[in-house]
């Protein structure tokens, strides 16, 4: 375990792991300045709204069809990428099983708790009243090894729109933003 020096000891278990201390925040001062180069593009798009949702998904058990939220968890790596694999994988499959978006439209998933399309999605999600539940056996083998549990029968997905001032906003609008941003600052 770490000490007060840093200093790590041994455990005496077989097998235990051994942490490596934490390193302090790194002090810049009285240091070389570093310049830094980035690459970006100037996007030009035409006027086309786009509408954010907020989305909620679930894993459920006979018991309880909420009974995992996978929007929270632990944060470590893996079980993060896993969580977000499976939300943006069932949320793809789920808007194309109950054909909720129409021919090319698209939809960009953060990968917590918010979605953007670039259709008002408003009345196809309201034959489903938002929620759209997928059995477990009915989903593709590439969705279906990212839920660990056994117990698990259902993924529900609800989808709602926003309720907030910027719940739909041209995407030109954005640009005409960004570009502004870039030459006067």
């Amino acid at each position: 375990m770490p000490t007060a020096s840093n200093a790590v000891s041994v455990p005496m278990e077989a097998g235990a792991v051994i942490l490596a201390p934490k390193k302090s925040p790194a002090i810049r001062e009285g240091k070389q300045k570093v310049s830094l180069l980035t690459n970006f593009w100037e996007i030009s798009v035409k006027s086309k709204m786009v509408y954010r949702y907020d989305v909620a998904v679930y894993l459920g058990t006979p018991t309880n069809e909420r009974a995992i939220d996978l929007l929270r968890g632990p944060r470590d790596d893996s079980a993060a990428i896993t969580r977000h694999r499976l939300c943006m994988d069932a949320l793809r499959y789920a808007l194309e099983f109950y054909r909720i978006l129409s021919r090319g439209a698209a939809v960009i998933h953060d990968g917590a708790a918010m979605m953007f399309s670039s259709e008002d999605l408003a009345a196809a999600l309201k034959e489903h009243s938002g929620v759209l539940t997928l059995d477990k056996n009915d989903l593709p083998e590439n969705i279906r090894k990212l839920i660990y549990r056994v117990d698990v029968k259902t993924v529900t997905i609800e989808i709602m729109p926003c309720r907030i001032a910027a719940a739909s906003f041209d995407i030109a609008d954005l640009s005409a933003q960004v570009s502004y941003l870039m030459f006067n600052t």
